[in-house]
């Protein structure tokens, strides 16, 4: 008889141990499972943002591009205006030039406004206004004798919202756009 509860005993351990050993690599096996997943997760999302972030910077780059391209048409312009080119072909090439670029700034401006921060839509936003106006206030005028101040002055307001825009482009670039202006469009 104790022979038989020493057998039955063995083998309740035996079969006690095993079924915690294989519940216990189940369980290590789970939990390194779902750590896998969670790391893959991770690395998605940084794969993501990193992808991102470069899409956000090459987007930017053209726009900027094109708005310096602007401000270098308008400063051909001044330059005409100031030397009152009395060839008024090369004036009316330099108010095509200033309107072309000003027509690239504001194709630009869609794929640009899809992932862009607040302060950075903003800035846009009176950038664009800005050469809209300018370019309206140019086409009013009566080529080849333009006015200097004028110029000038539509050249010196745009070089002003191209530093601001370019400043907040920086800003977003370095820290990303916050939370709730992304979160605001998407809504």
């Amino acid at each position: 008889m104790a022979a038989v509860v020493g057998l039955v005993g063995a083998l309740g351990g035996a079969i006690t141990g095993g079924y915690a050993a294989i519940r216990g690599a189940r369980e290590a096996a789970d939990r390194s499972a779902r750590a896998a997943l969670e790391q893959a997760a991770r690395q998605a999302r940084d794969q993501h943002q990193h992808w991102l972030r470069q899409e956000r910077r090459s987007a930017y780059a053209e726009l900027l591009q094109d708005a310096e391209d602007f401000l270098m048409k308008l400063a051909d312009l001044v330059t005409c205006a100031e030397n009152q080119a009395e060839d008024g072909a090369s004036v009316l090439e330099a108010l095509e030039g200033v309107m072309t670029a000003q027509i690239q700034v504001i194709r630009r401006t869609g794929p640009v406004a899809t992932i862009a921060g607040r302060d950075v839509m903003t800035h846009l936003q009176n950038y664009v206004s800005e050469s809209r106006s300018t370019s309206d206030q140019l086409m009013g005028l009566r080529p080849p004798v333009l006015p200097v101040d004028l110029v000038r002055n539509r050249y010196n307001t745009m070089t002003e919202h191209f530093g601001r825009l370019v400043l907040s482009v920086a800003r977003e670039v370095q820290a990303g756009p916050t939370s709730s202006s992304v979160t605001s469009r998407s809504a």
